[in-house]
């Protein structure tokens, strides 16, 4: 039986004249992603998957999870080193059962959509998302449009923004004196790379994005 779910699929910008010590430790972060978005994905969507060398992939099975994993993952991979990013092609649609070697090697709507869209991405573009129209399953134009202007916003991020949000997307995040003490900083550092980072305006996206029915 089939579930609406999001497929997230994903490649590293510029990892070929990047350091390869910072690309493992950029898959090292994406695959501690991955563990934070099953915290958070009710239903347990798997978890990273590398694929054709410097591409990735994840399953989350609640689809109103998928802004929130999107900028976890670009957060991860952009607090390793400020050189290196990842570009996010979203996928929503019907997905049934996994294939037992993996997602590289699973089907259904979403995926063959999340694959497609990361192939046609412009350069101009560092999330991008779509849904097929007659297996929209409730979705609307304005999430999609919330996950394109949210990847907007995440390529501006520093490292040291992109580290503060990696910990703060998460569920039941630290607060932010919290986070300043395991950072060895001050809560006024947190909360300027928060500011910068348009911290409060994506949580606020991210929160009417999984209230959505």
């Amino acid at each position: 039986m089939s579930q609406f779910c999001a497929v997230l699929t994903g490649d590293l910008i510029n990892s070929t004249k990047t350091d390869p010590d910072v690309v493992e430790r950029a898959f090292e972060a994406l695959f501690k992603a991955g563990e934070d978005v099953r915290v958070f994905d009710p239903e347990g969507g798997a978890a990273v998957e590398r694929y054709r060398g410097d591409g990735w992939q994840a399953l989350v099975r609640d689809p109103r999870h998928a802004l929130r994993a999107a900028l976890l993952f670009s957060a991860a991979v952009a607090s390793v080193d400020r050189s290196i990013a990842t570009r996010i092609a979203v996928g929503f649609g019907p997905v049934g059962p996994l294939h037992p070697s993996g997602l590289g090697a699973s089907d259904g709507l979403a995926f063959r959509l999340s694959g497609r869209l990361l192939d046609e991405m412009p350069k101009s573009l560092r999330i991008t998302a779509g849904v097929d129209p007659d297996n929209a399953g409730g979705l609307t134009g304005w999430a999609i449009a919330a996950l394109r202007l949210a990847g907007a916003v995440c390529e501006t991020w520093t490292a040291k923004q992109a580290e503060v949000m990696r910990r703060l997307l998460v569920r039941d995040p630290p607060s932010q004196s919290e986070l300043a003490d395991r950072l060895g900083v001050s809560q006024q550092t947190v909360q300027k790379h928060f500011d910068s980072a348009q911290g409060a305006v994506l949580l606020s996206a991210i929160e009417q994005v999984e209230g959505w029915d």
